[in-house]
């Protein structure tokens, strides 16, 4: 059933338990221009508009349109509740890796009396995060930044363990990843970031 704006204000007044005194006073005007506007006599000025909305609960949209937008309500809540998982889910994460690195940092020292394999740990934890809790801080060039560091990362690790085992094989382990790196992502870079494609392409010989 369609309602007015008066009818669909006294309902949400009376279903928030306010008489038209306690609305008047709350957006300080009087009680009979709350009853004007209940009987269609008259419209609040729309510097009352958002007061109301807020008073009754219900959007601005809504309020104008003298309807409850259950769609967009549904939306609302299913939205929320996201938000609040990828919360909890990043919370975790965040805890686990505290946890983790703190335990590792006191083991290390604790049987090695120093600073070895934690930092391999470390490193590790690092690569990690940028693909379980980066995303979520990251609000602008997501594209660059979400690509670039799990790359950055994972020359770090490696890099790590190379210094720890002495090994020659970073060059010939790097060069791969960095050139497949390249193969998938520069064609996405200069098609979204309208990079001239020469100059790209040398740097990518470079490489």
């Amino acid at each position: 059933m369609n309602l007015t704006f008066g009818e669909f204000l006294q309902e949400r007044r009376k279903a928030k338990g306010l008489t038209q005194k306690d609305l008047a006073n709350k957006i300080f005007v009087s009680e009979s221009t709350v009853s004007k506007w209940e009987q269609n006599r008259a419209k609040p000025d729309i510097n009352f508009v958002r007061e109301l909305a807020e008073i009754l609960e219900v959007t601005v949209n809504e309020l104008i349109t003298a309807s409850i937008d259950t769609q967009q309500r549904e939306n609302n809540a299913n939205a929320r509740k996201w938000k609040k998982f990828t919360f909890s889910w990043n919370l975790f994460f965040l805890i686990s890796y505290g946890v983790a690195t703190l335990t590792c940092f006191i083991c290390n020292l604790a049987v090695n009396k120093t600073l070895s394999w934690f930092f391999i740990v470390l490193a590790s934890l690092i690569l990690s995060a940028s693909f379980t809790n980066l995303p979520r801080y990251v609000k602008k060039s997501r594209l660059l930044i979400l690509s670039l560091t799990p790359l950055f990362s994972l020359t770090m690790l490696l890099t790590v363990c190379a210094i720890y085992s002495g090994g020659s094989w970073l060059a010939v382990t790097l060069s791969p990843i960095i050139f497949s790196f390249a193969c998938v992502f520069l064609p996405i870079y200069i098609k979204k970031y309208n990079l001239p494609k020469n100059d790209v392409y040398s740097v990518a010989v470079k490489l």
